[in-house]
């Protein structure tokens, strides 16, 4: 996980908006949207500033230091969010599944998610997924690149 990526998590653990903590941080919507997507990240006379806004260390903030326990989702959460499964072919197939979270983590736990994505998710471990998503991981979970070229993520929002 890149520290957009766990901006974006720890924003929507605190239920903030891009426009919410940018305000906070005295940067722009567009500044924290691009952290969030990968294009740029945060100056680093901001990472102490985000992280004491998220009760977290500079260290976790960088992924130097596991991160505290996620707490446990409540039914209500797991109500409000899908799960999406995106794969781009090298061959020019593209899948995008949606589902709601709650149908995923079950489909998950009986056994019921098949493989998406030819070869680049033949070993993928959809349990540990869903052991992520049960403790709270949100945001980017997954994101495959195969030697064949095949792209696949796999995104709680």
């Amino acid at each position: 996980m890149n520290i957009g990526d766990k901006i974006a998590l720890l924003r929507k653990q605190n239920n903030m908006t891009q426009e919410e903590l940018a305000n906070k941080l005295s940067v722009t919507p567009q500044a924290v949207s691009k952290w969030e997507n990968g294009i740029t990240s945060p100056d680093i006379s901001l990472l102490g500033s985000i992280a004491q806004l998220f009760h977290i260390t500079t260290d976790e903030l960088l992924g130097l230091e596991p991160p505290k326990a996620y707490a446990a989702l409540t039914d209500e959460d797991v109500s409000k969010l899908m799960l999406k499964v995106r794969v781009f072919s090298n061959d020019g197939d593209r899948v995008n599944v949606n589902l709601p979270l709650s149908i995923a983590t079950m489909m998950i736990d009986s056994g019921a998610m098949i493989n998406i994505g030819k070869d680049s998710m033949k070993d993928f471990n959809w349990q540990s997924v869903s052991d992520a998503i049960k403790h709270g991981l949100r945001g980017k979970i997954v994101d495959i690149v195969s030697a064949d070229g095949d792209i696949v993520e796999v995104v709680v929002e």
